[in-house]
């Protein structure tokens, strides 16, 4: 955000640790049931020519045919196959419909096997995993076109299959994506402000669900902080006459290292009286609390620092904004 300080891109490497993972396949075998086995062979040997020849329907047809002998092919085992059979089937078409198939089928193996006293095994796991880790690829993808919805799609079923294979962590599971997408609605708000709007917005509020379940989370303390600086100095604009804020387009606020210009020049054009006219104090306050916990948890982030002036500055705290401003001055000597 070139007017205002920027997003903080730590938030980014939290996307890529959340959204990499990379594993081997190994060929089905079903629930395991020594009774029914012995024939499990020359079964697998037909599902697997039918998926070579991508004749899917025929090999979907075979599982509920010989299904209909619940000795041979019992029903937790019948729905393993169908889900490994969709999943091969979307590795090959990329169709929506066939994951939500697989998914679909899979959560009913894992169902119908709970209620037979089975476990799911190395096999069934591997095929879970391989959607797993498909959404979160999707989503990654999703997140880089700036395709949000796709993102949110994408993640809603990876908890589902986290749900099946009994591993759902939703605490850190949902801050990471929550960081993630919240960050990218950030930078695509960036790139055109005027038409992308109401994407600040959404950031804004994916944060907000982040500190709901973690108030001390640097990166959401921190763009919740920015988000109502920012409209502050966004709101300098609005002063008649007003040319300095074309001050802050020049500056790159991601850069630490950057030389911030003073509160003061940025307000140079409005008057402390005009403040409340021009809805500068209200953001300013409302970002305090949040500034307070990042410089608490960053106390040398010269953003910070910038923040915390400009909020006591324009909130008429002049002792506060001293101190802050002190703080400042002190980092950029290397005091």
């Amino acid at each position: 955000m070139k007017n205002s300080i920027t997003t903080n891109y730590l938030c980014g490497i939290a996307k890529k640790l959340f959204l990499t993972m990379f594993l081997c396949f190994t060929f089905f075998a079903g629930f395991s049931q020594a009774s029914y086995f012995g024939n499990m062979k020359a079964f697998d040997e037909k599902i697997t020519a039918q998926i070579s020849k991508n004749n899917f329907t025929a090999a979907l047809n075979l599982v509920d045919t010989l299904s209909k002998n619940n000795d041979f092919l019992p029903s937790y085992s019948k729905y393993y196959y169908k889900g490994f059979i969709f999943k091969e089937k979307y590795k090959k078409n990329h169709s929506n419909n066939d994951y939500d198939s697989c998914l679909f089928y899979m959560s009913k193996a894992k169902l119908s096997a709970k209620i037979t006293g089975l476990s799911i095994n190395d096999e069934s796991k591997t095929v879970l995993k391989f959607i797993l880790i498909l959404n979160h690829n999707s989503a990654s993808a999703a997140l880089d076109k700036f395709q949000i919805d796709s993102a949110e799609y994408y993640y809603s079923n990876f908890k589902k299959t986290l749900l099946i294979m009994d591993s759902l962590s939703p605490s850190s599971t949902d801050i990471e994506f929550n960081c993630a997408i919240g960050s990218t609605c950030y930078r695509f708000y960036e790139q055109n402000k005027k038409a992308n709007n109401s994407f600040a917005d959404k950031g804004f509020q994916y944060f907000k669900q982040i500190l709901q379940v973690d108030s001390n989370n640097y990166t959401a303390n921190y763009n919740t902080m920015i988000y109502y600086f920012n409209q502050a100095v966004e709101n300098l604009g609005k002063g008649e006459y007003c040319k300095q804020v074309e001050i802050a387009n020049t500056v790159d606020w991601s850069n630490p290292n950057t030389q911030i210009p003073s509160i003061e020049k940025l307000l140079e054009c409005v008057k402390p009286q005009e403040y409340e006219k021009y809805n500068v104090s209200p953001p300013m306050r409302k970002a305090l609390p949040y500034a307070l916990k990042t410089y608490q948890l960053a106390p040398k982030n010269k953003n910070v620092l910038t923040a915390l002036f400009g909020i006591y500055y324009t909130t008429g705290s002049e002792a506060n904004a001293l101190i802050y401003r002190k703080k400042l001055d002190d980092l950029r000597n290397g005091n």
